[in-house]
C-alpha cells in the first residue's frame, strides 16, 4: 500500500504511557512501538515487579517516576494523560496504556495521509482482545493473539497533533474528550485499531483486577470508576463466558463496513445477540434507537425518551433485554433504562 509519501519529510511520533507492574505486557508494548516511534516516555507508578528492568533494556525510552502514594488514582492518571505531552513538538502523540496497541498494517503511511489532510485528532477503532492463554511468542503479540471483538466504547481518541491541540480534556478513563481546545479536526478512523490486551487469560485479568482493587483511591471508588475490577474471579469468568464466543480474527479483519455509520450527530454502542454484532445508535435530534448488523441492516428499532444534553452511554447485556446507563460529563449516572429486545 502506498500513498505517494515523501519520507524525506519525516513525521515524528512520541508515545506516553503509565506503568504499574506490567512485566507481562511491557515487552510486547515496547517491541511494537519501538519499531516506528521516535521517543517513548513511561511514567512508572512505583512498580514492584520487573517492569523498570524491562524498560531499561530499550534505548530511547525515558522512565519518569510517578508517585500516587501506592494508589490506583484515576483522577491523577487522567490529569497526567491530559498534560504529560504538553511541550512536545513532534507531529503525532500517542497517549495510551501499556495493554493498548495501536495497529494498522501500514500505520506510518496512514498517519502521513491523515496529517496531509489537516486532521489533528484520530479516533481509533476499539477492539477487545480475548485469549484463554497468555502469549508465548517472542515476536509481536498480534501475530499470536488475533481474536477479539469490536467495542466502540473503547474507540479512544488517543492519537493527536500536539502542535494543533492545546487541551485534550479527556474524561476519567480517557475514553472521551470534552470540548478539546485548539485547531480541532477529528478523523474518525475505520481501520486504525486500538487492540486492548487486557483479557489475555482469566488468571492474568483476575490478578490484575485484584491488585488494582486493593490500590484503588477513595476518589475512584466514590465515582464508581473501574467498579468491575472488584468482582474478582466471578466477574472475569462472566466476562469471558459472555464474550469469547463472539470473537473473530480482529487483527486481520477488514472493518471499514463496520464504521460506515460514523457520524458526528449520533452516539454509539455495541450489543451482542445470537452471536451477531448489533450496532446501537441514538440520534440527538429524536428518540429513535436502532440496532444494526455490521452491514448496516437494521435488526431492531424502538422509540423511547431520554434526558437531553451531552452525555455518555454504556450498554449492559442481559438474556432478554439491555440496560442503558447514561452518564453526564462528570461520569455521574443521570438515567438508567431497560429495553426489552
Amino acid at each position: 500500500m502506498s500513498y505517494g509519501i515523501n519520507y524525506n519529510d519525516k513525521k515524528t511520533i512520541h508515545v506516553y504511557s503509565v506503568c504499574y507492574n506490567e512485566e507481562i505486557m511491557l515487552p510486547y508494548f515496547l517491541k511494537h512501538y519501538s519499531k516506528f516511534v521516535d521517543k517513548i516516555t513511561i511514567y512508572d507508578n512505583f512498580s514492584t515487579d520487573n517492569s523498570v528492568e524491562i524498560i531499561k533494556k530499550y534505548s530511547g525510552v525515558e522512565i519518569i517516576p510517578f508517585n500516587t502514594n501506592n494508589e490506583c488514582a484515576e483522577e491523577e492518571l487522567t490529569n497526567l494523560r491530559n498534560n504529560c505531552w504538553k511541550g512536545s513538538t513532534c507531529d503525532w502523540v500517542i497517549v495510551c496504556d501499556i495493554d493498548e496497541i495501536i495497529y494498522h498494517p501500514y500505520l506510518l503511511d496512514k498517519l502521513y495521509e491523515i496529517s496531509d489532510n489537516g486532521y489533528s485528532i484520530i479516533k481509533t477503532v476499539g477492539c477487545q482482545m480475548i485469549s484463554e492463554t497468555l502469549p508465548s511468542t517472542h515476536y509481536q503479540i498480534y501475530n499470536e493473539l488475533k481474536m477479539g471483538f469490536y467495542d466502540i466504547m473503547y474507540s479512544k481518541p488517543c492519537i493527536f497533533n500536539p502542535n494543533k491541540v492545546t487541551e485534550l480534556n479527556l474524561t476519567y478513563g480517557s475514553h472521551f474528550l470534552v470540548e478539546p481546545k485548539g485547531e480541532i479536526n477529528i478523523f474518525y478512523s475505520s481501520d486504525i485499531k486500538l487492540l486492548h490486551y487486557k483479557h489475555i487469560s482469566r488468571e492474568y485479568e483476575t490478578n490484575k483486577n485484584s491488585e488494582n482493587s486493593i490500590r484503588m483511591s477513595e476518589f475512584s471508588r466514590n465515582k464508581g470508576l473501574g467498579s468491575n475490577i472488584h468482582e474478582g474471579n466471578k466477574g472475569v469468568n462472566k466476562y469471558f463466558n459472555e464474550n469469547i464466543s463472539n470473537t473473530i480474527n480482529i487483527v486481520d479483519a477488514d472493518i471499514k463496513s463496520f464504521y460506515n455509520i460514523h457520524r458526528m450527530d449520533i452516539n454509539f454502542g455495541v450489543y451482542y445477540k445470537d452471536g451477531k454484532v448489533w450496532i446501537f445508535t441514538h440520534t440527538k435530534i429524536d428518540t429513535v434507537i436502532n440496532f444494526y448488523d455490521i452491514n448496516d441492516n437494521i435488526l431492531y428499532s424502538t422509540t423511547t425518551k431520554f434526558i437531553p444534553g451531552p452525555h455518555f452511554w454504556y450498554l449492559f447485556r442481559y438474556p432478554d433485554n439491555i440496560k442503558i446507563v447514561i452518564l453526564d460529563m462528570g461520569n455521574n449516572i443521570i438515567q438508567e433504562k431497560f429495553l426489552k429486545i
